[in-house]
């Protein structure tokens, strides 16, 4: 069995040349995958994405939260049952009430709401969730990024948007639709 893990993270993983597709095998191996190793094979994989996440699924989310994984520890919010966190987006993101990733930097999502802005008005917005309803937090690319169960999210709100030339223009909070 660690012969197989070891081939599919070399093979698929890291290996895999369009990041988009680092997920397939995943799913298509994931019965094989030994439980205690589901979580974290799901991270090496979600690690290499950057677009893409449409595929994978609110559902396919909370079937992956049954299997062992380790405790979620988010610098600064040790012992609080609630987070705030933020999403900057753009007009090829997913729909903000599907959006499985979040930060907990109010300037990391200006930053990526302001990368995808030559694409149309970015937005960024603010919401609060509970704590359990986290499935993981990674900070390895220096994102403070907060994976969720989106339908947990709670009071999300549009707090600004961008302009394609990359100006900032603050909101009165607004409702998320």
């Amino acid at each position: 069995m660690e012969k197989l893990l070891a081939t599919f993270r070399k093979k698929f993983l890291q290996k895999t040349a369009d990041k988009r597709l680092s997920f397939l095998p995943y799913f298509k191996y994931f019965n094989s995958i030994p439980d205690e190793q589901k979580y974290e094979l799901f991270f090496n994989a979600w690690c290499r994405l950057e677009y893409g996440f449409h595929y994978i699924t609110e559902e396919f989310i909370k079937e992956l939260m049954l299997y062992p994984r380790p405790p979620i520890n988010i610098p600064g919010y040790e012992g609080q049952n609630e987070l705030v966190v933020y999403r900057g987006m753009g007009s090829e993101s997913n729909h903000v009430k599907q959006a499985l990733s979040w930060t907990t930097e109010i300037d990391k999502a200006m930053w990526f709401a302001k990368r995808w802005c030559s694409y149309g008005a970015a937005k960024v917005y603010q919401a609060k969730i509970d704590i359990s309803n986290i499935v993981g937090y990674i900070d390895d690319r220096e994102e403070s990024e907060v994976i969720v169960l989106p339908s947990c999210l709670m009071d999300v709100t549009k707090i600004a948007r961008v302009t394609k030339d990359g100006e900032v223009k603050h909101l009165n909070s607004r409702k998320a639709g």
